[in-house]
């Protein structure tokens, strides 16, 4: 489908841009998508902590070079 010179749009009001821009963001500046890979790392790190405290970094040391063995077939 084309389109002449006779057949463009309209310019939008800017009254209604900016309120169709407002209800788009619900804070204006920020998008509500940006705070969950922050929450994410700060899960991941206290999760990382409290195993490191629980002395969980031999266990895991240990499983990794096992499943690495059998996987090249030596364990």
């Amino acid at each position: 489908m084309t389109f002449s010179t006779g057949q463009l749009a309209k310019p939008a009001n800017p009254k209604q841009v900016k309120s169709m821009q407002q209800s788009v963001n619900s804070t204006p500046g920020r998008s509500p998508g940006r705070r969950s890979p922050f929450i994410v790392m700060v899960v991941f790190l206290l999760l990382f902590i409290i195993g490191i405290n629980l002395g969980e970094v031999p266990v895991v040391l240990a499983k990794a070079i096992r499943l690495c063995l059998s996987c090249i077939g030596i364990g």
